[in-house]
């Protein structure tokens, strides 16, 4: 047994919030958009709070509360994000950033925006589009880990929604979002944190050391060389080795089964 002589401290800055600046590049709406008003604050909203009632909740996080809600007239379900008015400042601008993102995106794989509005209140509301089957991590959980075709369908799902079109023809996946694509991929192949231990909960100093100073998470001795030499392409250190969007659609791991629907697999 090792014994361990003296403890090192290892000292990690955590980010000031001055650091941790939005990356997307679309400008921020203008400061009109973010006073408070009664009335929508996109011109594409067609839906007010009165319109609508609560079901019941979908989630918390970042700063918000998700609600699943119908619309009282036509009976149409949606997803209704509130951001509440003390939440952090810059989480309020990526918020306005996000609804910009969206108003701007016409694509069948990104969720739709039907409209925004902002309370007396200060909280942000906006009105989207209701994805039934939930979550990946939903998933996960209710049927177990996910098989080879369908994390190809995952993958070619989650790259067409990032694919330079639909951004307006110059964005084609920041590095950051293959390296989360590519774990994405591997925890649902694995059913746990590709970095850490089955049942062991991350920490951030732990992910921190992980992921700077570690290897790359393997891959069982069962996985096909395409989804190995795929997770291998978008898991690269370097971030201007990870391979673009654009290239991982031609993939032979994506393309292998391009008609497949994850329901039916």
């Amino acid at each position: 047994m090792a014994l361990v002589r003296e403890r090192r401290q290892i000292n990690l800055r955590l980010p000031e919030l001055s650091d941790r600046r939005p990356r997307f590049p679309l400008p921020l709406p203008p400061a009109s958009s973010t006073t408070t008003t009664t009335t929508t604050t996109t011109s594409t909203s067609a839906i007010s709070c009165n319109d609508i009632e609560k079901i019941h909740v979908i989630g918390h996080g970042n700063g918000g509360t998700v609600y699943k809600v119908r619309h009282k007239r036509t009976s149409q379900i949606y997803a209704l994000k509130v951001v509440h008015g003390d939440s952090d400042p810059l989480v309020r601008r990526q918020i306005y950033r996000e609804i910009e993102i969206l108003r701007r995106t016409d694509s069948p794989y990104i969720v739709q925006c039907h409209g925004s509005y902002e309370k007396p209140s200060g909280d942000i509301v906006i009105v989207m589009e209701y994805m039934e089957l939930a979550t990946l991590d939903s998933l996960l959980q209710k049927y177990g880990t996910f098989d080879e075709p369908k994390l190809s369908h995952v993958a070619r799902q989650v790259l067409s929604g990032l694919i330079p079109d639909t951004y307006g023809g110059n964005y084609d996946g920041y590095a950051g979002d293959i390296w989360s694509l590519g774990l994405t991929l591997l925890e649902l192949y694995l059913g746990h944190f590709p970095f850490l231990p089955p049942g062991q909960r991350p920490d951030w100093a732990t992910l921190m050391c992980a992921i700077c100073f570690g290897d790359p998470p393997s891959l069982p001795d069962g996985a096909s060389e395409e989804f190995r030499d795929f997770i291998q392409c978008c898991l690269q250190k370097e971030s201007s080795k990870r391979w673009t969007t654009s290239q991982l659609l031609s993939h032979p791991f994506v393309c292998k089964d391009p008609s497949s629907d994850l329901l039916s697999l």
